[in-house]
């Protein structure tokens, strides 16, 4: 993809290539936290984080998951909906 002149696709690649080894209970878990509403502040987000690249060596998935908490933040997305 990056030969392809597809940096983004490339990058979509290799988050993805971090998760093969991540159970699929919890990339659901994280999945449901991105969900704008669904974690009241950035904590749970900071922490599934942190799991991602201490436990799982997933350091891409996790730099992506702390830039949304920072971001969910900035734009006021932690008002607990459900």
């Amino acid at each position: 993809s990056r030969a392809a002149n597809r940096a983004t696709l490339g990058a979509n690649f290799e988050r993805a290539s971090e998760l093969v080894d991540v159970p699929q209970d919890f990339i659901m878990q994280v999945y449901e936290l991105l969900r704008p509403g669904r974690a009241k502040d950035k904590q749970p987000l900071l922490d599934a984080a942190k799991t991602l690249r201490e436990t799982y060596g997933a350091s891409r998935m996790a730099d992506f998951v702390e830039e949304a908490a920072t971001v969910y933040e900035r734009r006021g997305l932690y008002t607990h909906r459900f």
